[in-house]
């Protein structure tokens, strides 16, 4: 937590080219778009060319955080980067299924 704003902040780990960011466990989930408001303190670090995105601390995904994502993949892939999603909970995995990103998006199991 940030005592000064009383915020969130998601783990970003670097390792040369690459970034793990393990969105936050217990992040208030009041309908807004969680994902992009934990992607945005990834902007403060330069972009990396593969972006590893951790869920374990995901409970559920909404229709404006894949929409997130999409934009985020076609992002990365147009400047020669990649995006991959693992540790995902079996219903959230699904809901990618049922949406047929999991023929867009890279999964890791």
């Amino acid at each position: 937590m940030d005592p000064a704003t009383d915020a969130v902040f998601p783990k970003v780990e670097h390792a040369g080219d690459v970034a793990i960011l393990t969105f936050t466990d217990g992040e208030p989930r009041d309908g807004g778009n969680v994902l992009a408001r934990e992607l945005d303190h990834l902007s403060a670090w330069r972009s990396p060319q593969h972006l590893l995105l951790d869920f374990r601390n995901v409970g559920y995904i909404t229709g404006h955080e894949l929409g997130t994502l999409v934009t985020l993949h076609q992002q990365l892939r147009d400047s020669g980067g990649r995006l991959t999603l693992f540790n995902l909970a079996p219903h959230v995995y699904e809901v990618f299924t049922i949406t047929g990103l999991d023929g867009v998006l890279h999964i890791g199991r």
